[in-house]
């Protein structure tokens, strides 16, 4: 009776949770941890929920498969940040690739979130890494993206974890402008009376 109807039980749910992992039954313990996390989105962020997931490349697959439906959760599995430990990243990235193994992508917006993170840890060859494989419409290369500016302001650059940040201050003026030669160019001004740092992003070296 609880495993037919107590679907939105945590209680319920965490019991089958367990009882799935134990019986090598890792359809079933995929089920009620989806059921989890529906109904309490928070819990992702308990690591001993997802870790056996995460773990077991068996498991991993069907996690893998679960995140290709797209699940209301998926953009809270997405969410990193400066906090969230290393590991943690590393098993996120091991069953993000084994999402695009098969050439599916999650789209832009689904993993910048995650993107931005790696990049804010220095880990820019891993943030290329999942951008590339799914957000194909806007890919990146080389070492600096967007070099001559031309997206700074841009709707498209505050959506681009990649792209340069504007450093918000009261004294920092940001413009378009077009130059004599009818180039494109970006002004910014300072009104204060020392330096500022106005744009930053990270880089590959």
């Amino acid at each position: 009776i609880a495993a037919r109807f107590g679907w939105r039980n945590a209680e319920t749910q965490t019991y089958w949770y367990q009882a799935g992992l134990q019986n090598g039954d890792y359809q079933v313990a995929m089920d009620r941890a989806d059921a989890l996390m529906r109904a309490h989105p928070q819990l992702i962020d308990q690591v001993m929920l997802l870790k056996p997931l995460e773990t077991d490349p068996a498991v991993q697959r069907i996690l893998a498969d679960r995140l290709k439906q797209l699940p209301p959760w998926l953009p809270n599995y997405m969410q990193a940040d400066d906090d969230t430990p290393k590991d943690v990243l590393d098993r996120r990235l091991v069953v993000l690739s084994d999402v695009n193994s098969t050439g599916f992508s999650l789209g832009c917006d689904v993993v910048a979130p995650l993107t931005r993170t790696l990049l804010d840890n220095g880990r820019r060859s891993d943030a290329e890494a999942v951008w590339n494989r799914n957000c194909r419409t806007a890919k990146v290369s080389g070492y600096l993206f967007d070099p001559d500016f031309a997206q700074v302001l841009g709707d498209a650059s505050s959506k681009q974890p990649f792209a340069w940040r504007p450093m918000a201050s009261g004294d920092l003026s940001f413009a378009r402008v077009t130059e004599p030669d009818g180039k494109k160019a970006l002004a910014i001004s300072n009104s204060a009376s020392v330096t500022h740092l106005a744009l930053t992003q990270a880089v590959a070296f």
